[in-house]
This record gives C-alpha cells, sequence and structure tokens, in this order.
C-alpha cells in the first residue's frame, strides 16, 4: 500500500539515481578546485535509463534506501572522515597496520561533482604530506576516461581495464 511517507521516500531515492548516475560535464576539474565542478543536480544519459525494470529493481529499492541509506548519511560523514584520515596518513597507525599496502583511489571524470570532490580533497591532502615528508600511506589516482559513478554498469570492460591496472602496476 502506498502511504505518503512512501511516495516520499520512492521520490527522493528517484532523484538520488539520477543524481548520482548521470555523466556531468566539469567546467575545469583539471584546476582541482570546487569552481571548476558541476554542481547540477541531474546529468545527462543517467545510467539507469540503460537499465530494464528489472535491472533497476535489483539496483535501487526506496524502502530499503529510505530506512539505512539516507537517515546515516549525514551522520557517517564525520566518522569515515576520522577513518580516512588514520588509515592513509597517520604515520604510526599506516606503519603498523598493513605497511606495504599500497591504495589506487579509481574516479571517473564525468560523476557528479561530491565524487570528484573526495578524489580532489584526498590527492591535495596526500601531496601535502608527501611536501612535508610524512611517511603515509602510498596512493595512486587512476582516472578511467569518461566514466561515472556507475562506469561498472554502463562499460564493465573500461572498468575492469582499469582494475586490472591498478592491481598488475
Amino acid at each position: 500500500m502506498q502511504t505518503p511517507l512512501s511516495s516520499l521516500l520512492e521520490s527522493a531515492v528517484d532523484n538520488f539515481k539520477y543524481l548520482v548516475l548521470g555523466y556531468y560535464e566539469h567546467p575545469d576539474l583539471g584546476s582541482r578546485s570546487i569552481s571548476g565542478l558541476n554542481f547540477d543536480t541531474r546529468g545527462s544519459r543517467a545510467s539507469v535509463d540503460n537499465m530494464t525494470e528489472a535491472e533497476t529493481a535489483l539496483n535501487f529499492d526506496p524502502v530499503a534506501a529510505g530506512r539505512t541509506e539516507f537517515p546515516m548519511f549525514f551522520q557517517m560523514q564525520p566518522v569515515l572522515k576520522i577513518m580516512a584520515q588514520k588509515s592513509l596518513f597517520d604515520e604510526k597507525l599506516t606503519s603498523e597496520v598493513l605497511p606495504h599496502l599500497e591504495v589506487v583511489h579509481i574516479y571517473c571524470p564525468k560523476a557528479s561533482w561530491y565524487c570528484l570532490w573526495g578524489m580532489i580533497e584526498t590527492e591535495r591532502q596526500y601531496n601535502e604530506h608527501l611536501k612535508l615528508e610524512h611517511k603515509v600511506r602510498p596512493i595512486r589516482f587512476l582516472e578511467i576516461a569518461g566514466g561515472n559513478h556507475f562506469v561498472h554498469w554502463d562499460d564493465p570492460e573500461g572498468f575492469f581495464a582499469c582494475t586490472v591496472k591498478a592491481i598488475n602496476s
């Protein structure tokens, strides 16, 4: 039975998947600045439009997202930040826990702004630590040219080629 709340959640998930799964033209990604990003709420050619109804149902569950994803999205950001800072840039931790681990950060230049902002900030902080000669976890940044947040769906060959490159190089 459709209730006002379930309708609202369904609408939010529908809008969210278009935000996340669109392709965005960023005016100046190379600048690595916030002003070089596109803040549109819907990109073009959303990956969800390439899915059958069954595939969409398999990938998106508005009721589950309404119960789990959305309520904790903002609350978990500070925790994720602390965990990322420690696991990537804490000299003591990176020397003791998986000391030979290299992180490969795969990014897609057509993803929404907040995905790219995460890469830009991680890259900036990493380079700052290197300049200061801190012993931090090695990070390589690999781009999947033309990819968006759902590159594994729209371009599985490109996604796996980049994954193999990350593993083998």
